[in-house]
């Protein structure tokens, strides 16, 4: 109880609100990314990574549902099938929803592997 009071009380700085208070950038070479944003530690929207992988235009409900819909994922701290899933998602109403986060997907559902592929920027896995 005591998060949704403190979240609901907490003061906000107007700076917060700023709508572009994080710079975007496209056709981000690796060296520009290490020198200006990496190095720097400073965040950055890189705006077109996603455009050109097959999941942009694929990955959507009907898609996920009907190849997927019956896999389990990791939904929070319980597994769930995708369609059970997205059932829940559009009944959900507690302040604090489960989100479908799963590591091991490339083992569950390997072809979704071969729909993006992950930046140059973040090819060296530090963890």
């Amino acid at each position: 109880l005591f998060q949704p009071w403190l979240c609901a009380t907490v003061g906000v700085l107007p700076e917060w609100l700023e709508v572009s208070n994080i710079e975007r950038r496209d056709n981000l070479t690796l060296e520009s990314f290490i020198d200006e944003y990496e190095r720097r530690n400073r965040p950055v929207i890189v705006t077109d990574v996603v455009k050109h992988w097959p999941a942009f235009k694929k990955w959507n409900r009907e898609y996920l549902l009907e190849n997927f819909g019956e896999k389990e994922f990791e939904v929070g701290p319980v597994k769930m099938k995708m369609n059970n899933f997205y059932h829940y998602c559009d009944h959900a109403k507690e302040e604090k929803p489960l989100y479908l986060f799963d590591k091991d997907f490339p083992v569950t559902c390997p072809s979704l592997v071969e729909d993006y592929e992950v930046p140059e920027y973040f090819k060296q896995d530090f963890f």
